[in-house]
C-alpha cells in the first residue's frame, strides 16, 4: 500500500481551490493575467501547498467527528467515544501527513463512513438500503483518494456476513452497489494511470 498511486481525486478536489486562489490572487493585484499566473508557478514551487494541506485539515477534522460518530454507535458510550476521536485528532500520522498534504485523511474520513453506514445498515431495519448503497459508494470515494480504499470493502461484506445482514437486504439493490462500487473503483484506476 505504501507504493500505491495516489487516487485521482485528490488532485481534482483541489481545482476549485486553486482557482479561487488565482481569483484571489488576481483581485489583489500579485497578478494580471494567466502568464503570470504560470510564472509564479514555476518560480516558486510549492505556492500552493497550503492547498492540499487546508484539505487534510478539513479531513482530518471531519475523521474525528466520524470516528466519535462510529465509535458512539459501535459502543453506545460517549466517553469511549471521545477517547477514541482524541487518539484520532492526536494521533501523529495524521498530523504528519498533514504537513506534507498527502491525500490519507481523505480516504480515512471515507473508510470511516463506508464502515459506518454498513453499521447503520446492520442495526437499523428503516433506510437499510440506502444505507448499504451509501456504504458502497464511500467505499469507492475512499479508493478514489488513495488505493487503501479497497480494504473496506472486505470489513463491509465481512460486517454484513457475520451480523447476518445479508438475508435481510434487497439482493438486487446489493448487487447493484457492488456493481456500482467495482465501476467507480475501475474509472478511479483508470484516471490514476500515469499515461492519462
Amino acid at each position: 500500500v505504501s507504493s500505491a498511486v495516489y487516487g485521482p481525486l485528490g488532485a481534482y478536489i483541489q481545482i476549485p481551490f486553486i482557482v479561487l486562489s488565482a481569483l484571489v490572487m488576481f483581485l489583489d493585484g500579485s497578478i494580471g493575467s494567466i502568464e503570470d499566473l504560470k510564472f509564479t508557478v514555476l518560480t516558486h514551487p510549492g505556492y500552493f501547498l497550503f492547498i492540499p494541506r487546508l484539505l487534510s485539515a478539513l479531513f482530518g477534522t471531519l475523521l474525528v467527528i466520524a470516528i466519535y460518530k462510529l465509535s458512539k454507535e459501535l459502543t453506545g458510550h460517549k466517553t469511549i467515544a471521545f477517547c477514541a476521536s482524541t487518539l484520532t485528532a492526536t494521533s501523529f500520522v495524521f498530523v504528519d501527513i498533514s504537513t506534507v498534504g498527502r491525500a490519507w485523511p481523505e480516504a480515512m474520513f471515507f473508510y470511516v463512513l463506508a464502515t459506518l453506514f454498513s453499521i447503520y445498515a446492520i442495526n437499523s431495519k428503516l433506510n437499510r438500503n440506502r444505507n448499504v448503497l451509501l456504504s458502497f459508494i464511500f467505499v469507492s470515494i475512499s479508493y478514489g483518494f488513495h488505493q487503501v480504499g479497497i480494504f473496506a470493502i472486505f470489513l463491509i461484506f465481512m460486517l454484513f456476513f457475520l451480523s447476518g445482514t445479508l438475508k435481510k437486504i434487497d439482493k438486487k439493490l446489493f448487487l447493484l452497489s457492488f456493481m456500482t462500487c467495482l465501476l467507480l473503483i475501475l474509472i478511479f484506476s483508470f484516471l490514476s494511470k500515469s499515461s492519462n
